[in-house]
């Protein structure tokens, strides 16, 4: 059965990219603080603000790993986080494992920046299945959080133009380009349960994308 070139993309975008931006990966780090001392801190942050470089962790050589359910199956995930660099800029590069039950995992690379102006990606790449690869470029980085985060924050930042590279062997070649913008949503924090019983304060965050790309191929034109 042949690859849908619209569902790669848009694959790409839900499994490997966004769940950067989401709730999981902006839980607080979970160190072993005494209970009291946590609850002293969160007393102190009457202003509800949030600095985005507590909650997002670009250290190259931080991993984290996920296990839970994805459309009513097992999946996991694991995140590493290494050095690289871009047009001779310092970025971090996010290497992600994504699996589902027995199915080939779909792994993508992620290229951002945290600075005092906010968080910025730079390029996205994503391997779907075994043979289907997807590679979008913005120009210039596109901002996706403000460095500063308040509670019940709703901020849109410019669209950027994005070129992108679709490949498969079912498919050919697509290249194309568009425009990419995000939205993001933050709603304050949250206690959420881990499986070992801990309770953790995290901060939640939402993203919404307004993607726009066109391109052209051997098999023909894709719009999205």
């Amino acid at each position: 059965m042949g690859t849908d070139k619209n569902s790669c993309i848009s694959k790409a975008w839900r499994d490997i990219i966004l769940p950067h931006f989401t709730t999981a990966i902006l839980e607080e780090r979970m160190q072993k603080i005494p209970q009291a001392v946590i609850e002293f801190l969160e007393a102190r942050r009457m202003l509800s603000t949030y600095n985005t470089v507590d909650y997002f962790p670009t250290t190259p050589g931080t991993t984290w790993s996920y296990s839970g359910t994805y459309k009513d199956q097992a999946a996991t995930r694991k995140t590493t986080v290494l050095a690289a660099s871009i047009g001779g800029v310092g970025v971090s590069r996010f290497e992600d494992s994504f699996q589902v039950s027995a199915e080939p995992a779909d792994k993508g690379s992620s290229f951002l920046r945290l600075s005092k102006d906010g968080l910025f990606v730079y390029q996205l790449s994503s391997r779907i299945g075994l043979d289907t690869t997807v590679q979008l470029t913005f120009a210039p980085p596109l901002k996706i959080l403000n460095a500063i985060l308040k509670d019940g924050q709703i901020a849109s930042t410019p669209k950027v133009v994005t070129s992108f590279v679709l490949e498969g062997p079912s498919i050919g070649r697509i290249a194309g380009s568009g425009t990419t913008g995000a939205t993001f949503h933050v709603w304050g924090k949250q206690r959420r349960q881990l499986p070992d019983g801990r309770l953790v304060a995290a901060l939640k965050i939402t993203m919404d994308t307004s993607i726009s790309l066109s391109g052209r191929g051997s098999f023909g034109v894709m719009d999205i």
